[in-house]
């Protein structure tokens, strides 16, 4: 079984053994590692991508057997090599997912909503709820922008912790709502700045938030970085 380093440490490079390199129809290559920085995709995240030696990461998931499986454009040679992941991808892709859990504790923290989905793709990050009271309204974006902006100011630290039950991982920041997650995140709510609400609305009846990370002085919207081909 690979160690998920990026649960335990934010090194993004980092020694590692290659234990497996299984060509693909394709001509991409399964990798397999004894410990791993790079994020698999899952929990609404987008994946890391980066270098293993010379070969790009083009893409990693976790297989139906817990098997992280990283998608090498070239071939890796066996034995000892370096595995560094896209800096600034995972700084996006765990911004947006940070965003995703902190919104949602706040909204839920209304009262009057459960949120039953949710996206951190750059581009189309968003969360689905329910209403607990038909005769509620969908805050506005202005509601849930002065609520996110109050906590990115109060700079809550990030916490975790296993639940002994289930021996999931717990998550949160300060006070606010936990949530089990696997995922990568900020250090601190400041963190999450530059992230806007764009938009507040009812798609099929159900409440829709979207959210997105803008570039402080562009004030542009961000989309993530794709590897190159």
């Amino acid at each position: 079984m690979t160690t998920k380093l990026f649960l335990t440490d934010k090194t993004l490079e980092t020694e590692v053994s290659v234990l497996e390199c299984i060509p693909s129809e394709d001509g991409t290559f399964s990798v397999t590692l004894d410990r791993t920085p790079f994020y698999p995709q899952g929990g609404g995240q987008p994946c890391d991508t980066g270098f293993i030696g010379k070969s790009e990461v083009i893409k990693v998931f976790e297989n139906e057997n817990g098997k992280i499986c990283h998608i090498a454009k070239q071939e890796v040679p066996l034995g000892k090599a370096i595995a560094k992941v896209n800096v600034e991808r995972r700084k996006l892709n765990t911004c947006l997912h940070s965003a995703s859990h902190v919104i949602s504790a706040l909204i839920e923290g209304m009262g009057d909503w459960d949120v039953t989905k949710g996206s951190s793709f750059p581009g189309q990050a968003r969360l689905e709820f329910k209403r607990k009271r038909e005769e509620v309204e969908i805050p506005s974006i202005d509601q849930i922008t002065e609520m996110l902006k109050d906590v990115v100011a109060q700079n809550l630290s990030f916490k975790e912790n296993i639940d002994p039950e289930t021996g999931f991982r717990i998550v949160t920041w300060g006070d606010l709502k936990t949530y089990p997650c696997g995922g990568t995140h900020v250090s601190s709510t400041a963190e999450l700045a530059d992230v806007v609400i764009t938009k507040a609305h009812l798609k099929k009846g159900q409440p829709h938030v979207n959210f997105a990370k803008v570039l402080p002085k562009l004030r542009t919207f961000t989309t993530l970085p794709k590897p190159s081909k």
